[in-house]
């Protein structure tokens, strides 16, 4: 998974609604998966809503990990939308309470999407599943 520093909250402890998820073109990984391949981060990005509509934010891709096995997953926050813009695609996030303490206390100041890829092995991302 790509992982992109989450921006600090403002002086009033306001979190920021739209957030770096992952830059375009070359994708390095901190877990040795990629590099990912982001050729049409348009395309990306219309696949992803298209798939489900709101996209979630969760700890430690507990919607992955722990949900399969009957665990709790729950969302702390939503991906609403998302734009191509300074050379990565960009989420708009409308955070839970819990998403904007975790986010403004510092607990959380990483943010890592899971890519869809069309068939294992491949390295082209053609969707973002969740963060």
């Amino acid at each position: 998974m790509a992982s992109q520093s989450l921006p600090e909250p403002d002086g009033d402890g306001k979190v920021p609604d739209w957030i770096l998820l992952t830059p375009i073109g070359r994708v390095e990984t901190i877990d040795n998966r990629g590099p990912y391949q982001i050729s049409d981060p348009q395309a990306v990005i219309d696949a992803s809503f298209a798939a489900r509509g709101d996209i979630e934010i969760d700890v430690n891709h507990s919607s992955f990990t722990a949900a399969p096995k009957g665990g709790e997953a729950p969302a702390r926050g939503w991906i609403k939308e998302m734009e191509v813009r300074d050379g990565g695609i960009w989420g708009r996030v409308e955070w839970t309470e819990k998403g904007r303490e975790l986010v403004a206390s510092r607990a959380y100041r990483r943010i890592s999407p899971v890519f869809r890829v069309p068939h294992k092995g491949s390295k082209q991302v053609t969707g973002i599943l969740n963060a």
